[in-house]
């Protein structure tokens, strides 16, 4: 994990919601956590994460370190036990007795369920146990919603589930922003140079993926409207004619519409789309991603184009069905808006991890 920074955290000094977020203390490895100072620290029990804090990602074979380590803390008469969401039980029953440690597997992290499970297992108070895990957003949340004290430690492999990868490690460098401010760091250890939060690049082309989106969404909107209240068809709203025939002819298709007008919405989201569609292509292109000329160009619009008609899909059925859904004149304007930010968020992940990919500033 890239500037990834030890020592101890300040948390007094946050509010919430960064509070709830930070780790007491982040370390390179459990070798760096000393069994001896853990044991005259109080604590009767650890909890552990799993998957890139005692193993790499999908692997069974623990680094050496590890096994030392577990040991040591076994050997202060301190007792261990591994938490766990994981849908694949048998792997974690194998690893379980590999290490001689026992297990809790509950729901999704951060729930405290798990936390409180095996506190009460063991007997232990939250002020006497203490969590170690690599993720903010699962291990150090859900013990922090717990009243347990955490270590926060280097992922042992950069290879991870395609979520933890693209989603909570992004959202990661987003929080570590707040939270080292609160930091103090090692002196030992060399201290990697911070960046402000609008000077990291991911951020600042989120912004200007939103500015482009602002954009597109008034076309789309101007022009969804412009089809359902402005445009006629021989003496009549040709969004009632065209929904009529739309419903004569696919009347199982359009089964759950309430009126004629709201089946011909989904064709005007589509054609509003496609032409919101050429405006973030232009400029996401040319502005967001800082790409210039015709290198490339080709497989970009490919792929963008693969992208963009997977969440204009999504768009038209999402906001078709909230226009079905939604009572009151303003129905249209809800299912847009709510359509448009679940595609918006589709969007950016897809663009900037696959569309242009290639793409370096």
């Amino acid at each position: 994990m890239n500037q990834f920074r030890t020592g101890k955290f300040e948390k007094s000094s946050l509010r919430w919601p960064l509070k709830s977020l930070c780790p007491d203390q982040a370390v390179h490895s459990l070798s760096d956590i000393l069994p001896a100072t853990v044991a005259e620290s109080g604590y009767k029990l650890i909890l552990l994460d799993v998957d890139n804090t005692l193993v790499p990602w999908r692997e069974e074979v623990f680094p050496e370190e590890t096994v030392a380590w577990i040991n040591e803390i076994k050997a202060k008469g301190i007792q261990l036990c591994i938490i766990s969401n994981t849908k694949h039980p048998d792997r974690l029953t194998r690893l379980s007795e590999i290490l001689g440690v026992p297990f809790v597997r509950g729901k999704f992290k951060p729930s405290t369920e798990m936390f409180k499970q095996a506190m009460s297992k063991y007997a232990a108070s939250p002020s006497e146990t203490l969590m170690i895990g690599d993720q903010i957003f699962t291990d150090i949340l859900g013990a922090n919603r717990s009243g347990i004290e955490t270590i926060w430690v280097r992922p042992l492999h950069k290879n991870e589930f395609f979520g933890t990868r693209y989603l909570s490690r992004n959202a990661e460098k987003l929080v570590r922003t707040g939270i080292y401010s609160v930091l103090e760091e090692d002196d030992d250890l060399p201290i990697v140079p911070h960046t402000g939060l609008f000077q990291r690049r991911v951020v600042r082309q989120f912004l200007k993926f939103c500015i482009v989106g602002g954009s597109s969404f008034v076309i789309d909107y101007s022009i969804r409207s412009g089809l359902m209240k402005y445009t006629t068809w021989h003496g009549e709203k040709m969004s009632v004619a065209l929904g009529r025939s739309l419903i004569d002819r696919f009347p199982i298709l359009f089964s759950h519409v309430t009126e004629p007008a709201k089946a011909s919405f989904y064709l005007a989201a589509l054609v509003a789309g496609i032409i919101a569609m050429a405006n973030s292509f232009y400029w996401n292109r040319k502005w967001t991603f800082g790409i210039h000329g015709q290198a490339e160009r080709s497989e970009q619009i490919k792929r963008f184009f693969v992208l963009s008609v997977c969440v204009l899909i999504l768009n038209a059925l999402v906001s078709g069905t909230l226009n079905n859904i939604i009572p009151g004149p303003r129905s249209q304007l809800f299912a847009t808006l709510i359509a448009t930010g679940i595609g918006a968020v589709c969007n950016f992940i897809g663009q900037r991890l696959w569309a242009f990919r290639k793409v370096t500033l």
